[in-house]
């Protein structure tokens, strides 16, 4: 049995749906919505699948009392903290084919992240007791500056800097935060691509990221003691940082960051191997479309020089 408020917080989520605010929710809205939230484009068997699963009496349209029901027997079981991740998700999801929709059409886009207050919510999470609310609010903050799932010129990645996302992220890739709560390695993984996504070909985002501290907490999460998704999500935001950008250049280098660039340039893993010598060749140590080999060029990036 629905709380009243996850019945208030589902309709919210069903008029987000219902993108023309007709009272009901047609298949083409459903499936660009369904899209927008599974990354991936629908077959029309796919689409008529998932219709038919909600809308119960096949009238062809979602009505509000069939989205209720639908979803009262799939979100009954999580604590607060994952529904509201889900509702965030699904908001997300509703909000970016509302925007996809306005540019087909030539229309003015709508705010892509719909009430600001969303991204405060989202930094409360970030600042949470609970690990596991920690974890969803980075998550679900990184899914929300992702690049593509925007279109041209409304990425919110400004907006979540300015509302003051950063410092909690930041915070978020310490093992251990200021306050003594321990941060496991997805939360820090996570948050440390979330700053990749922010930082990405954004000269401000990126010196905000220095700013706060972020670049040598990066470098030490390169460390051989952590996990590889730790080493991977923070060689991927330091080539991210680094990228035309003198002053973090400067600040991997003075945290002795280039080092373990090097070791991990040499990673059995494609993806690391290819980040790391990212970072490198964005800071001038490695040059272009080289390849590390040899103890004696080792020995000379560990001096910062190239032999």
């Amino acid at each position: 049995m629905l709380t009243q408020a996850r019945r208030d917080a589902l309709l919210e989520v069903f008029n987000a749906f219902d993108v023309d605010q007709g009272g009901s929710i047609d298949a083409d809205e459903f499936r660009a919505i369904g899209q927008s939230y599974s990354g991936r484009k629908w077959t029309n068997k796919e689409a008529r699948e998932a219709m038919a699963k909600v809308d119960t009496d096949g009238g062809g349209e979602i009505e509000p009392d069939e989205f209720i029901v639908y979803f009262e027997d799939n979100v009954g079981f999580m604590t607060d903290k994952q529904f509201q991740a889900r509702m965030n998700k699904l908001l997300m999801a509703a909000r970016e084919a509302r925007m996809k929709h306005a540019a087909s059409q030539g229309q003015e886009l709508p705010d892509p992240l719909g009430d600001r207050t969303e991204i405060g919510k989202l930094i409360e999470g970030l600042q949470d007791a609970s690990d596991e609310a920690r974890l969803e609010a980075s998550t679900s903050m990184c899914e929300m500056a992702q690049a593509q799932r925007f279109p041209r010129g409304s990425r919110p990645t400004s907006a979540i800097v300015e509302a003051g996302a950063v410092e909690p992220l930041v915070e978020l890739l310490h093992q251990q935060d200021p306050s003594g709560s321990m941060n496991s390695e997805d939360t820090r993984a996570t948050a440390a691509l979330t700053l990749k996504r922010l930082a990405t070909r954004h000269r401000k985002n990126q010196d905000a990221i220095r700013t706060c501290g972020g670049v040598p907490l990066l470098v030490k999460m390169l460390y051989p003691q952590e996990s590889e998704r730790v080493q991977h999500s923070a060689c991927a935001t330091l080539a991210a940082l680094v990228e035309n950008n003198v002053g973090n250049t400067q600040a991997a280098r003075l945290s002795e960051g280039v080092p373990d660039l090097v070791r991990l340039s040499s990673s059995p893993t494609k993806v690391v191997r290819i980040n790391a010598s990212s970072a490198l060749r964005s800071m001038k140590v490695l040059p272009p479309a080289k390849t590390l080999r040899g103890a004696d060029q080792w020995e000379g990036l560990r001096r910062n020089t190239w032999h």
